[in-house]
């Protein structure tokens, strides 16, 4: 009977691939989260995002951020961002960094042995448009899913079923953004592997909708690894 869900699950994503393979991209990420004491705690994101047909590096992210524990299932945090994106312009290689400041507040949930969390961040994000400086701020949430297989280990190892959706949404100067509110969106599917106590491996599929300033709205099928490791 699992084996059977978990072979449809399968089916569907390599489906939605190839449906639309040529706008595939794949994203490697690495996240770390070091516990320094009882309430405070620092993390790091290093993420690498390939251009379509992962035909070579478009896009980098570089994230770090302390958090501190309010109580059990609450935790708020403080943090900067860069992420930057290659291209091409008159026949010479281009790169656009954009800066970001964000604060979160993410309360961690068990329901019935799944963990459920909230993530709430407001990012102020530093752009550079029409020649100039501008900052607008972005809200996005996000609820994640983590939900045991006990039946289903991997060289003893035990695995989990990842659901998330995250929404972006331009509250602040929409025109430095995408001139519209809504800014993208992106449900996921993961399958996680714990390799020991402090490190897990991801593989996964994000459909993300996004409208951009000058393409408009764009639908993007992505292939993520991700490492998570914990100290």
């Amino acid at each position: 009977m699992y084996s059977r869900k978990y072979l449809l699950v399968i089916i569907i994503i390599f489906n939605s691939l190839t449906i639309s393979a040529q706008q595939l991209s794949g994203w490697f990420f690495h996240s770390h989260n070091q516990k320094l004491n009882d309430k405070w705690s620092y993390a790091t994101d290093f993420q690498l995002r390939s251009s379509e047909n992962l035909r070579g590096i478009k896009s980098v992210l570089l994230r770090g951020w302390v958090s501190y524990l309010l109580a059990d299932s609450r935790t708020i945090g403080l943090g900067y961002t860069h992420f930057g994106n290659w291209d091409v312009e008159d026949g010479h290689d281009s790169y656009d960094g954009e800066n970001r400041i964000f604060e979160e507040l993410q309360l961690d949930n068990d329901l019935l042995g799944i963990e459920v969390s909230n993530r709430i961040r407001l990012e102020q994000r530093i752009l550079n448009r029409d020649i100039r400086t501008q900052i607008a701020q972005r809200f996005r949430y996000q609820l994640a899913l983590v939900i045991p297989l006990e039946k289903v280990k991997i060289f003893q190892r035990s695995t989990s079923l990842i659901l998330q959706n995250e929404v972006f949404l331009n509250v602040q100067n929409q025109d430095a953004a995408n001139a519209h509110l809504f800014d993208q969106n992106r449900p996921y599917i993961g399958w996680g592997i714990s390799l020991a106590e402090t490190t897990e491996v991801e593989m996964g599929y994000y459909y993300k909708t996004q409208i951009d300033k000058i393409d408009g709205m764009t639908n993007s099928n992505i292939a993520q690894i991700k490492i998570n490791t914990t100290f």
